[in-house]
């Protein structure tokens, strides 16, 4: 009961917030990826993505022109849809952009892009072409402090987390390499 009423706080308390309801395929005028694109080619200083996959030709465009305006931008993907995603990620990365895949969980299906902590935007939206064209899905676009807090900080643990561990596995990887690519001959003096 306390978590109801506390939920209701939080919407009651905060009318005043925009919150936007879109559909994909384009629904009303609405669709969520020309949101994307919009919330995208409004950010000035950084945008956090958390994605299953990527491989939207307009959401993919709009993350590069940010970058091109000077505009931090940190990532969190799928380790598993890699390869369908892998032509957006190549750009992403060679754009500079810190990319980090899930090491942790089952799957990495959170979707959601926090705009220079004053909008977040999150559904069921993958950033890709079927999702925008031929799936049926949604996305909301808040500002609600409250809302951006909560998706901020869990981007900010995803993204140290992912990073961490992804450094820990190329970090046995290169000593592996390195292992094995001077191996120690028999009769081998040392001098």
């Amino acid at each position: 009961m306390y978590a109801a009423l506390a939920f209701l706080f939080l919407f009651i308390s905060n009318a005043d917030a925009l919150t936007r309801v879109c559909f994909s395929p384009d629904y009303k005028n609405c669709s969520c990826e020309k949101n994307a694109i919009e919330l995208l080619d409004s950010a000035q200083h950084k945008i956090d993505i958390a994605m299953y996959a990527v491989n939207n030709i307009g959401i993919t465009e709009a993350i590069l022109s940010a970058v091109k305006r000077g505009v931090l931008v940190r990532a969190v993907y799928d380790r598993s849809q890699a390869k369908a995603s892998e032509k957006s990620l190549n750009q992403l990365k060679e754009a500079g952009i810190e990319c980090y895949y899930n090491h942790k969980f089952k799957i990495e299906h959170n979707k959601f892009i926090v705009i220079d902590n004053k909008f977040v935007m999150n559904g069921s939206f993958n950033f890709t072409e079927t999702a925008e064209h031929k799936n049926s899905e949604n996305c909301t676009i808040h500002d609600n402090p409250q809302i951006i807090i909560a998706f901020s900080d869990r981007f900010e643990y995803l993204f140290n987390l992912y990073k961490e561990r992804q450094a820990i596995s190329l970090a046995k990887k290169s000593k592996l390499q390195n292992k094995n690519q001077y191996p120690k001959q028999e009769n081998e003096e040392i001098s």
